[in-house]
């Protein structure tokens, strides 16, 4: 992964230079809007760079860049003092802090309350700011005394990490094309809801029945009485129910299909 190294500013220092030289002097309005457009195609690698540095997050690679570029093109139009180094200084913040800002307002696939968005965030500094102190990964009572929140904080701030990329119950548990998936693992098949559903789905094509075809339904698939008995109920041979039974059955079946 490229990193934004002192190098790259001096390289950018250099391309840059004469641009903010003649900016500072230059009070032409179209001028300096080139001038601007010219720094901010110098520093875009600056800006993708940055932007890089946050993949693999739940966020699109494109979508990150696109922020970045456009917090460049924010934070040069509002610089107003001298010196690249100095810009340098000023842009990569406003750039980092957009990109914040995009995976706070955007990047929650599951949103959670705004209480744990903020402790996540203050986790994520405290846990940075320990790693550059110690050396080392730094255990959870050290995140909670530096951070100032409580451990069982840290621990529900743990559960809402997935929350920006969920990872899906169809993802295999093995390396086999057969074997079973995460969501096999941790659920039942509960015959229940088909039927459930077959209900729902049959419910209001049912309605559309008249009542003769409705009772013909209701005994032979409710009532469980063979086609004999609802002759005798309501009063016409075996062999008509069974016609009348097969037209019932595909007409509910076409409204299905056609849904």
């Amino acid at each position: 992964m490229a990193h934004a190294t002192p190098h790259h500013h001096s390289s950018l220092d250099d391309s840059t230079s004469d641009l903010f030289d003649v900016l500072s002097c230059t009070s032409d309005d179209a001028k300096r809007r080139l001038l601007c457009d010219q720094i901010i195609t110098h520093a875009i690698p600056l800006a993708d760079r940055l932007a890089r540095r946050f993949r693999h997050r739940g966020i699109d690679a494109d979508d990150l860049q696109q922020v970045a570029r456009a917090a460049l093109v924010a934070a040069t139009r509002r610089f107003d003092g001298s010196g690249e180094a100095e810009f340098v200084g000023y842009v990569i913040p406003c750039i980092r802090g957009e990109i914040k800002r995009h995976f706070r307002d955007a990047g929650w696939m599951i949103r959670p309350p705004r209480s744990l968005q903020e402790a996540r965030q203050a986790v994520a500094r405290a846990t940075e700011d320990l790693r550059m102190k110690v050396g080392r990964e730094p255990s959870v009572d050290e995140v909670a005394q530096e951070s100032g929140l409580e451990p069982d904080s840290l621990q529900a701030v743990a559960k809402v990490q997935n929350c920006f990329s969920p990872e899906s119950l169809d993802t295999p548990m093995g390396t086999d094309e057969m074997s079973e998936t995460k969501g096999s693992s941790v659920s039942e098949l509960e015959q229940g809801f088909d039927q459930a559903e077959a209900r729902a789905m049959l419910q209001p094509l049912l309605k559309r029945l008249d009542p003769r075809d409705r009772k013909i339904v209701a005994l032979r698939f409710v009532g469980g009485l063979t086609q004999k008995e609802v002759g005798r109920r309501i009063g016409i041979s075996q062999m008509q129910v069974s016609r009348e039974e097969k037209r019932i059955l595909s007409q509910l079946r076409d409204s299905l299909l056609a849904a």
